[in-house]
């Protein structure tokens, strides 16, 4: 059985690590590509949604990994009074997932459906790319402040509960979105108005969020001191 986890969690976070916004690499020689090739050719937007679709299944399975066997003293525990428990992160992504899912829900109830959007070519913004990139596990070395809607409030034991049922809300907004226009539909950001991204964006951003406070719970789990 512990073999098996740990072939689990290894999958997972490649899974997560394949799920990074790759950046440009500075080349003396461009990649050699055959004759006759061509470029590269842009994931579709149906092609992402399904990519987006599975990683947020793989998450669901990630947190059932994580809080298998712990009692709720194990899961509200944290390793210092200004660190997170297993069952905060868990919160903290209910709360963000409660704050984006309506905007996502209301913004695809208005907008039209063909499928030509969907067969199109999906292009992030250099914006967007970088912002899925700082959401995601790839920048978790830097600190974010959490604010607003984001904040999480006091854990509860039945956070992974809540979690997996909200998941279901993903899995259904990502369905929803097949044939919207990725690129046109905007997602105001719920703590500033300022920000808005593309809807093909904000998706990607929730699933990486996720990825990235789920490895932060994992270790939580794999701290010396955690109870047992």
């Amino acid at each position: 059985a512990g073999m098996r986890q740990c072939e689990a969690t290894s999958t997972w976070r490649a899974s997560a690590t394949r799920a990074r916004i790759s950046r440009p690499r500075r080349r003396s020689l461009p990649p050699h590509r055959p004759p006759g090739s061509g470029p590269r050719p842009m994931p579709t937007a149906r092609a992402h949604l399904d990519r987006l679709a599975h990683l947020a299944d793989a998450n669901a399975a990630e947190v059932r990994r994580v809080v298998a066997g712990l009692r709720d003293a194990q899961l509200l525990w944290s390793p210092a009074p200004a660190r997170w428990s297993i069952a905060t992160c868990l919160e903290h992504l209910i709360a963000t997932g409660a704050a984006y899912h309506p905007r996502i829900a209301a913004a695809l109830a208005a907008a039209p459906r063909d499928p030509a959007h969907a067969e199109a070519a999906w292009r992030p913004s250099w914006f967007g790319r970088l912002f899925v990139r700082y959401a995601g596990p790839e920048t978790r070395s830097t600190r974010v402040r959490t604010r607003g809607a984001f904040l999480p409030p006091p854990a509860r034991a039945d956070a992974p509960a809540r979690l997996l049922a909200q998941q279901g809300e993903l899995g259904a907004l990502l369905a929803d979105a097949v044939g919207a226009d990725l690129r046109a539909i905007r997602i105001t950001s719920p703590i500033a108005r300022l920000l808005s991204l593309r809807l093909g964006e904000v998706l990607e951003v929730l699933v990486v969020h996720q990825q990235r406070h789920l490895l932060q719970a994992d270790e939580v789990r794999r701290d010396p001191a955690f109870p047992r």
